[in-house]
């Protein structure tokens, strides 16, 4: 599956692009879920989700509007690559807790 989703990244300057923004801005965003946790003691996966929300909601209103005229699955890519990126967190806190 990677192979095949790296193929398709480089070849679509486009998705590629989205790519780069997306892995750009969630551990950004995750890095700053961590701090406030740390310093809260709020729930971090909980605090983590609505944060990926949010940053689902501002890519789809925003940039994959855009993106979709150049690429008719920018939404598609996107939505998976951002599901991916949370559930790779989430597996990292499940395997932290046992």
């Amino acid at each position: 599956m990677k192979h095949i989703l790296f193929h398709f990244f480089v070849r679509e300057p486009v998705t590629s692009t989205l790519v780069n923004e997306t892995f750009y801005y969630f551990p950004q965003m995750a890095h700053s879920v961590e701090f406030k946790a740390d310093t809260t003691h709020e729930p971090v996966l909980a605090t983590l989700a609505e944060e990926t929300k949010k940053l689902l909601k501002k890519d789809t209103t925003i940039f994959t509007p855009v993106l979709s005229k150049w690429h008719p699955q920018a939404a598609v890519v996107s939505a998976s690559l951002i599901h991916k990126l949370y559930g790779n967190k989430l597996v990292g806190y499940i395997w932290h807790i046992l």
